[in-house]
């Protein structure tokens, strides 16, 4: 059997509503921004930042007395995490869902809150390893955050970005940085 198909009346280059690309939340649901963190980018000082800042919310605004782990775990079991079941797909791969829960106003699904909660646990491993990263390069460093809170102009974090120089880098407790040379 052969077939001839003929296809005609062609429009190239049409304009298109931009109204078509639009996708509204429909009435009645809430939209939820997950923000992810690129695996791949380097770690670097920001990463640190950002976990002494996860760490100081755990804390209601102080700093840890020290980032050895008997200060530090305590506070990343805070961080929240639903309960979550797994649901097998048949592709031998299993999906990690939140646990059905009643939608309440104001919360964010079991899902939701369960990517938040996995972003910040990566934000403070990123951090943990920026002093890793620090003490595998033989580059000094010291943690001055016990007693400080949040915003006060205290230093918290002090290290060299090179080991054998005499610049140093110096975190606040109010997250600015600032390079110091003596």
């Amino acid at each position: 059997i052969e077939a001839i198909l003929t296809l005609s009346d062609f429009v190239w280059n049409e304009p298109i509503d931009d109204s078509l690309f639009r996708c509204p939340t429909p009435e009645g649901y809430e939209h939820y921004q997950i923000q992810s963190i690129d695996p791949s980018r380097p770690v670097e000082e920001e990463d640190l930042i950002e976990a002494l800042r996860i760490f100081c919310d755990l804390a209601d605004g102080a700093f840890p007395d020290s980032l050895y782990t008997k200060h530090l775990g305590p506070l990343q079991a805070k961080l929240e995490q639903p309960a979550t079941a797994k649901i097998d797909t048949g592709t031998g791969m299993a999906l990690v869902a939140g646990l059905s829960e009643p939608v309440r106003a104001g919360v964010a699904p079991p899902m939701v809150r369960f990517m938040r909660a996995n972003k910040k646990r990566l934000q403070v491993s990123r951090g943990v390893k920026f002093i890793n990263g620090l003490n595998a390069d033989k580059k000094p460093w010291r943690y001055l955050g016990k007693g400080v809170r949040r915003d006060e102009h205290k230093p918290v974090f002090e290290y060299r970005p090179e080991p054998s120089s005499k610049t140093s880098r110096i975190i606040f407790g109010d997250f600015s940085t600032q390079t110091h040379e003596p």
